[in-house]
């Protein structure tokens, strides 16, 4: 009797043994799904958040290339509009049109791409503003040109309303554009970090959650080996616990299967993340080539065009000569040049091209040539050839102004087209004359009219023929220097050299600027006085 109590005792302790086994298998099995769980939900958070930085990266790389199409195509606008002013010939008003329907779309591009930045929408509403104005500007001086009168619209334009508004917009779209560029650059140290932390994550969870199922499969395994040992009496019981054990066990499976299909789904969105990645890199790898390979071609086309300048005149003992240029781009659109006939009397051209770059310094190597030929024609004739020469070059939308001093002993012939007025100081009468002749750029038309000057150059008498780089310089309140205040500031320097006249006017015009970065347009000047 007493051995069938000790008997039934031993089954009960061992039914109960089991149970606790039992309970703590159950115990670790939950906690291994729960620390797996926990790892997927931080690789998936990981993943999300690289994605969404790779997208605003995107998204800023479409906003900088849109802002820099407005601009472009603004400024296509305003010279298709001063070109239809000025020659009332309908065929400049194609870019016009064209801007009219790129503009809203850009506009509404841009407005899209900012809805995420609201700091920087509201700096867009400026901009927008802006171009807004400008559109009704352009549109009021050429509705103006073309129903009322050209006369009207020219002298819109000239009192620089459109001008201002460029340059302003221009001003707000680099601001506009800088805070953006720094943005990318943050943009692009967050989608790196973000994704070191997405893949270190992956690995991680995947390595934790391998080791898990391992350790769980061997636990289960030793408790499976030491319940059959025990249970030989507990037929049932150890059945029981083998159905549960099995059960168990096929959820384990089960649960495998889709930790597998999860990380198979994980591998494959991370590949593609890679190779978007990939893209990316490779895109902006073929920019930084291009912009490179550009400025180097603009570095070559500017020596090209600084080598093409003549060399410093010969000293003269009757007459002064101070011939300067200064660039404010690669390749700029100011010209000078002179030639000396066998008399010793000199022929003096200096230009200026409507714009900058590769094309502008195409014009100036044409205007070289034609000057290099003709030299010894009249100004007229020069003139002209060299308008001719540069509508054959077809360059939409560039033009060219240009002025031709021709010496005969003290007395100078002045022809000009589209250049500044010359300054005349007279050291009998101690005053600055101005004399303004003007006429359209160069390349407008197959005929033109240009007008001429004669000009008596006395011991103490200064000329001075220059581009608008100085003229049109700013002061930071948007004020031009203007040609009444150069010509007082010649009065003054009129007891120096041309070369201290012309360091003095360079020093005048930074002074007036204001701008640690210099001009922002090209400046050249020839400065002659008489000994």
């Amino acid at each position: 009797m007493q051995d069938n109590l000790q008997g039934i005792e031993d089954r009960l302790s061992a039914g109960r043994k089991a149970i606790s086994r039992k309970a703590l298998m159950q115990m670790g099995f939950v906690l291994a799904l729960l620390l797996i769980a926990v790892e997927m939900y931080t690789t998936y958070s990981s993943l999300e958040a690289y994605a969404a930085e790779n997208k605003e990266t995107i998204t800023t790389y479409k906003l900088l290339n849109a802002s820099e199409q407005l601009i472009s195509t603004l400024k296509d606008a305003q010279t298709s509009q001063r070109g239809y002013i000025l020659t009332q010939n309908s065929e400049f008003l194609e870019p016009y049109h064209e801007a009219n329907k790129q503009v809203p779309e850009l506009v509404q591009q841009l407005r899209a791409l900012t809805a995420v930045y609201p700091d920087e929408q509201k700096v867009f509403y400026d901009i927008e503003e802006r171009v807004a104005r400008l559109q009704a500007y352009l549109a009021e001086t050429i509705n103006l040109s073309k129903y009322k009168s050209r006369e009207e619209a020219i002298s819109l334009v000239k009192n620089e309303t459109g001008a201002n508004l460029m340059d302003s917009l221009k001003s707000d779209i680099r601001s506009f554009e800088a805070s953006f560029q720094d943005l990318l650059q943050n943009q692009k140290a967050t989608t790196s970090t973000a994704r070191l932390q997405a893949s270190m994550y992956g690995l991680s969870g995947g390595f934790i959650s391998l080791a898990l199922l391992f350790i769980t499969y061997v636990s289960l395994r030793r408790m499976l080996s030491k319940e059959e040992i025990l249970a030989r009496g507990l037929k049932e019981e150890v059945q029981k616990q083998t159905e549960e054990l099995h059960a168990a066990n096929e959820e384990l499976l089960a649960g495998n299967e889709e930790l597998t299909a999860y990380v198979e789904n994980l591998n494959t969105t991370q590949e593609a993340l890679e190779r978007q990645q990939a893209c990316l890199q490779h895109a902006y790898r073929q920019l930084e080539s291009e912009d490179a390979r550009k400025s180097a071609e603009l570095e070559e086309a500017r020596a090209l065009q600084l080598s093409m300048l003549p060399d410093a005149p010969p000293a003269l003992p009757h007459l002064d000569l101070k011939l300067y240029l200064e660039s404010a781009s690669e390749v700029g659109g100011d010209y000078y040049d002179y030639r000396i006939n066998p008399d010793g009397n000199f022929t003096f051209a200096i230009g200026d091209v409507t714009g900058h770059g590769l094309k502008a310094g195409i014009l100036v190597a044409t205007a070289k040539s034609y000057f290099q030929n003709l030299w010894d024609q009249p100004g007229e004739v020069i003139l002209q050839k060299t308008s001719e020469g540069i509508r054959s070059l077809k360059l939409r939308g560039m033009y060219m102004g240009m002025m031709v001093l021709q010496q005969q002993g003290s007395h100078y012939t002045v022809t000009a087209a589209g250049m500044p007025p010359l300054l005349h100081f007279r050291k009998r009468s101690g005053e600055v004359e101005i004399i303004k002749l003007p006429g359209l750029f160069l390349g407008f038309h197959e005929k033109q009219q240009f007008q001429q000057q004669q000009v008596l150059l006395e011991e103490g008498d200064i000329l001075l023929a220059l581009t608008d780089g100085l003229l049109e310089a700013k002061n930071p309140s948007r004020k031009v220097l203007g040609i009444k205040r150069l010509a007082n500031k010649l009065k003054e320097l009129a007891h120096l050299t041309t070369s201290d006249i012309s360091g003095e006017l360079i020093r005048y015009g930074r002074t007036w600027i204001q701008n640690p970065g210099g001009f922002t347009d090209d400046l050249s000047m020839i400065i002659l006085k008489g000994k």
